[in-house]
């Protein structure tokens, strides 16, 4: 049966083998339908006829019970159709009818099992779809109404993507769609009749020219038939044609230049004029530097349909971006600079086929003449002569200044020499003397606890002695004898012990004044062994004295057999108090170190068992670290040989050349 959807006048369907009508219209009992404008008629499962109208909503007809269901939005119902204004719907993939809203809602899905409408998540933002074709292999194209040609992708999200050709267009204000048997799409625009091929993305438009009734086609006219044929409705009646039929021109037309214009003025053939001859035969066209404002014509020699050549042209040199010409076959130019430049055009046929050639022609701008070749030549002469005599000027001013400040820099120098010499001399003598200053400070807290031992022993054997006297009075008054004798003689030892310990705090006293005073340069009689030993001592308690948290373990090995040599005993202790500070200080600062660094490196005199850190940490070897000093003398016979070792992280290879330059040193 056939059904009729009018404007105006609600539906019809007609029987035609038996002649039998039905009208359906808005208000009749039984075949009352919502709307009388119809937008389309469509039967998507066989037996269910659905009917989209324009206000009324959806109704739908079905063949095995003769009713009709009509589905109309209710504002109290979040499941019924959001939208009485509908258009035509297609089937998905998921089984789900698809309608285009004519407001806001681009897509409307009904569900036929549920009888629900509901709005998808679309990733494009449009308003609605006029028309709907499915592809042979089951892909759903739309037209859009602000997108053109575009396919629907129907997953979680519903993806618009929009069609274009090969060049970057697209087709809009289609309005109706159909497919051949080629898979290839038709629409009905207001300009014409387009082809698109989805595999090629190629375009070709027809209009008026190839036979159309018009260039204006009606809203979803595309009909696809079995025959192959394809029909579309327009505004002046229905165009019929089977696409197999239409061949595209293999004949692709030589372009030629039909004018040329300066200053939007036509140029004739002359002497004086850049044409010399006719365009036709002018390969170069040579300009002067003013002559910047020109326009070239140019034509495809195709009569066929002559409106519906395209070209595109571009300008070398100035830009090699093609511009899309449309049907106009003239390039303009304003304001070019000097130059050589090509002009290249290229053409369509009236099938849209685009010619392989190229036609090209040298357009020529020549400079002024203070930019030409000679005048360049004169101007690099004279800037030459100017550079040669401006030097020459310069050279001489510059010798003079150079000698000048030849002899200031001399005076400049001398009289820095003698500041520096005079500043040198004042420094020297205020190092030497903080250096002794800086030493005898570090002796202070060595001597200091050097001293308090034997005054401790001065001071706990007096207190004694108080005691004893006291109990030998008491021993007297009881005529004890004996014992009164007894509790002297421990007296008298107890007075041995003060008088010792009182010439070791004086000798203390006496070294540290001898290492204070000023050296007198003579040399004296000296015991090495022992001066070695004391300054060892002093340098050990001194850096207990400032650091608390330090220990280490020091040693000698003396050589018995040393005789006193004449020295100058306080400029070797200086030279032995530096070395054995330096030993004390490289030790504790390998103790900072989180694993003591690595293994211990043995001295001569001992092979160490341990590697101690500043917790008692194990290194990766299993030892702890244990800083250690030893201080060695030996008679070697001609001289005496006085050795300071220690354990610590040893002086880096990079700067055992400046060991011995003067106040060099890696402490902070």
């Amino acid at each position: 049966q056939i059904w009729i959807g009018t404007y105006a006048d609600g539906l019809y369907r007609f029987n035609p083998e038996t002649g039998e009508k039905y009208h359906y219209a808005k208000g009749e009992i039984s075949k009352n339908i919502s709307q009388q404008r119809i937008n389309s008629v469509t039967e998507l499962v066989p037996g269910e006829v659905l009917i989209s109208t324009y206000g009324g909503g959806l109704t739908i007809y079905n063949y095995d019970t003769n009713t009709i269901e009509q589905y109309i939005h209710d504002p109290s119902d979040s499941t019924s159709i959001p939208d009485n204004q509908i258009w035509l719907p297609f089937m998905g993939k998921d089984g789900n009818y698809y309608f285009g809203g004519n407001s806001i809602f681009g897509f409307i899905q009904f569900n036929p099992k549920t009888k629900t409408f509901n709005l998808p998540p679309v990733d494009r933002s449009f308003t609605t779809f006029m028309d709907v074709v499915e592809s042979s292999d089951g892909r759903i194209f739309i037209l859009a109404v602000s997108l053109g040609l575009a396919e629907v992708i129907i997953g979680d999200t519903i993806r618009v993507v929009p069609l274009r050709d090969k060049r970057g267009s697209t087709i809009r204000n289609a309005v109706s769609i159909t497919r051949d048997k080629n898979n290839i799409l038709w629409m009905g625009t207001s300009t014409g009749l387009v082809s698109f091929d989805i595999k090629h993305k190629t375009i070709n438009r027809y209009d008026v020219y190839d036979g159309l009734q018009g260039y204006m086609f009606n809203r979803f006219s595309g009909y696809s038939a079995s025959t192959g044929e394809l029909y579309f409705g327009g505004r002046n009646g229905i165009n019929v044609f089977d696409p197999d039929d239409i061949t595209l021109s293999a004949y692709k037309p030589p372009i030629v230049f039909t004018g040329f214009r300066l200053f939007q003025e036509k140029v004739e053939i002359g002497e004086d004029s850049p044409l010399k001859r006719n365009i036709l035969l002018t390969d170069i066209i040579q300009l002067a530097h003013f002559e910047n404002d020109f326009s070239i014509g140019f034509a495809a020699l195709d009569y066929s349909n002559p409106q519906k050549i395209e070209y595109k042209y571009r300008l070398v040199n100035h830009s090699n971006e093609w511009v899309m010409n449309g049907n106009l076959g003239e390039a303009s130019y304003t304001n070019m600079s000097p130059g050589e430049y090509t002009f290249q055009v290229m053409s369509t046929n009236a099938d849209g086929v685009w010619n392989d050639e190229i036609t090209s022609m040298k357009i020529k701008i020549k400079p002024p003449w203070w930019q030409t070749s000679a005048a360049y030549l004169v101007y690099g002469l004279f800037i030459l002569a100017g550079i040669f005599s401006v030097d020459r000027i310069q050279r001489r001013r510059l010798k003079e200044k150079e000698r000048a400040r030849a002899r200031e820099k001399e005076l400049q120098q001398a009289r820095e020499i003698e500041k520096a010499y005079t500043k040198l001399k004042a420094t020297q003598k205020q190092l030497v003397l903080s250096e002794k200053m800086a030493s005898l400070g570090e002796l202070t807290a060595g001597i200091a606890h050097e001293i308090q031992n034997p005054l401790n022993f001065v001071n706990n054997f007096s207190e004694l002695n108080k005691e004893l006297v006291q109990e030998a009075k008491e021993e007297l008054a009881k005529g004890d004898l004996e014992e009164t004798k007894a509790i002297l003689n421990d007296l008298e030892g107890n007075s041995e012990k003060i008088n010792h310990h009182g010439k070791r705090a004086d000798a203390i006293v006496k070294g540290m004044l001898q290492h204070s005073r000023a050296s007198t340069g003579q040399k004296e009689p000296t015991d090495i062994n022992s001066l070695a030993d004391e300054y060892l001592r002093l340098s050990y308690h001194g850096l207990r004295a400032k650091d608390k948290t330090f220990n280490a373990d020091f040693k000698t090995d003396f050589d018995p057999n040393l005789p006193k040599v004449n020295i100058i005993p306080q400029d070797i202790g200086r030279v032995l108090l530096n070395l054995i500070n330096n030993a004390f200080y490289a030790v504790a600062e390998k103790q900072k170190t989180p694993t003591g660094s690595g293994l211990e490196i043995p001295t001569v005199f001992e092979t160490p068992t341990v590697f101690e850190t500043p917790t008692g940490s194990k290194t990766p070897s299993g030892l702890e670290y244990k800083p250690t000093v030893t201080v060695t003398t030996k008679n070697l016979g001609d001289r005496i040989e006085i050795r300071v070792n220690d354990n610590g992280n040893g002086i880096p290879e990079e700067i055992k050349n400046k060991i011995f330059q003067p106040f060099f040193t890696t402490k902070p």
